[in-house]
C-alpha cells in the first residue's frame, strides 16, 4: 500500500534544520568502533544495564558531543536502561478463580500459565514497561542541540523517531520527523548509517514511501494528539514535496475523520490531480461521496 485508505489503515522508530551549518569540526575526537561496541554491548535493556555506560556518558559529553555514535549509546541507555518492568499475570476469561496455577511454560517466545491439574493454559505471564520520560527527554534534547554536527545519519534520526514515539514524547517526535524530511532533501536522499558507512542512495520516491510508514504508525494510534501530529507533519510534507501524493492524502484522511468533508474533498482532489489514475484516491473520493449522501450534506 502506498498510503492511507479511508477504509483501511496501514500498519507499518534546539534543532533548526532549516538553518543547519556545516558538519565538519576541526580536530573533533572520534568515538572508535571498538569503544562504541564496548558501550553498546553493556546495554542489556530495561533496567539491566551496566552502570559504566552512564559514567561513560557523563564523562564524555563534552568530548563526543559532535559524534553520532555517542548519541546511539546515550539515547539507547536513557530509553532502555532507565525503563522499568513490572510483571503482570493475564488470566483468560474462561480460567475462573478456582484454577490453581503453578506451572509456567514457554512457547513462541512467550510465557504461559498452566493449571497443574487440568494442564490447561489459563493465562500469560507478561510485563508492563514504563519508560523514564525525563531521562529520555533529556537525551533527545541533547541530540537535537547537536544534530548540526551529524546531519546525514539516518540510523540516528530513525532511532529518535522510534524512541520518541514509544516514550510518547510527541514534541520530540514531530521535530525528528521534520528533521528527517528536511535533511533528506538537503542531501538529495544520500544518507549514512553506523560508523560512517554510506547507504545506497534513496530516490525521492523511495524516501517518501518509507517516510509514509512513519506517518502511518502515528495514524494507527488514532488519538487526537497523534492525529494532530499527522496533520502538522503532512502539511510539512506538502511544503517540501508538493508533487508527492502522500501529504495531500494524509491531510484529507485526517479531515475526513474530523468530519471536515469539504477540506477532505479538496485534498483528495489535489492528490488525484497529481496522480489521475490512482485507484486508492478514487476509492477514497467515492467513500467521501457515499458519506455525503448518507448524511444528506452538500460538499462544494
Amino acid at each position: 500500500m502506498k498510503y492511507l485508505m479511508l477504509f483501511f489503515v496501514i500498519i507499518f522508530t534546539g534543532c533548526n534544520p532549516n538553518g543547519l551549518k556545516p558538519v565538519k569540526i576541526e580536530n573533533q575526537p572520534v568515538l572508535s568502533v571498538e569503544k562504541f561496541n564496548e558501550m553498546k554491548s553493556a546495554i542489556k535493556g530495561l533496567g539491566e544495564c551496566n552502570d559504566s555506560v552512564e559514567k561513560f556518558i557523563l564523562d564524555n559529553k563534552s568530548i563526543y558531543y559532535a559524534n553520532a555514535d555517542f548519541y546511539s549509546v546515550y539515547i539507547d541507555y536513557s530509553f532502555n536502561c532507565k525503563a522499568q518492568t513490572k510483571q503482570k499475570i493475564l488470566r483468560y476469561p474462561n480460567a475462573g478463580n478456582k484454577k490453581v496455577v503453578t506451572d509456567i511454560v514457554e512457547q513462541d517466545g512467550k510465557k504461559y500459565l498452566k493449571d497443574v491439574k487440568t494442564k490447561e493454559i489459563v493465562g500469560e505471564l507478561s510485563y508492563d514497561v514504563t519508560y523514564d520520560v525525563n531521562a529520555t527527554n533529556v537525551a533527545l534534547e541533547y541530540f537535537f542541540t547537536n544534530v548540526v554536527y551529524f546531519q546525514n545519519r539516518l540510523d540516528l534520526i530513525d532511532g529518535v523517531i522510534y524512541v520518541s514515539r514509544k516514550a510518547e514524547l510527541w514534541d520530540k517526535h514531530y521535530r525528528a520527523l521534520v528533521a528527517k524530511l528536511i535533511l533528506s532533501k538537503k542531501y538529495d536522499h544520500h544518507w549514512y548509517t553506523t560508523h560512517d558507512k554510506a547507504m545506497h542512495p534513496f530516490t525521492q520516491k523511495d524516501f517518501l514511501y518509507k517516510f509514509q510508514s512513519d506517518v502511518a504508525k502515528l495514524i494507527s494510534i488514532g488519538e487526537d494528539k497523534t492525529n494532530e501530529l499527522v496533520l502538522k507533519v503532512s502539511l510539512k510534507m506538502i511544503d517540501l514535496y508538493p508533487k508527492s501524493i502522500y501529504g495531500y492524502s494524509n491531510v484529507a484522511y485526517i479531515a475526513y475523520i474530523n468530519k471536515e468533508y469539504k477540506k477532505a474533498k479538496k485534498y483528495f482532489e489535489k492528490a488525484l490531480e497529481l496522480e489521475p489514475n490512482d485507484e486508492v484516491i478514487k476509492k477514497n473520493l467515492a467513500t467521501l461521496e457515499k458519506t455525503k449522501k448518507n448524511l444528506n450534506i452538500v460538499i462544494h
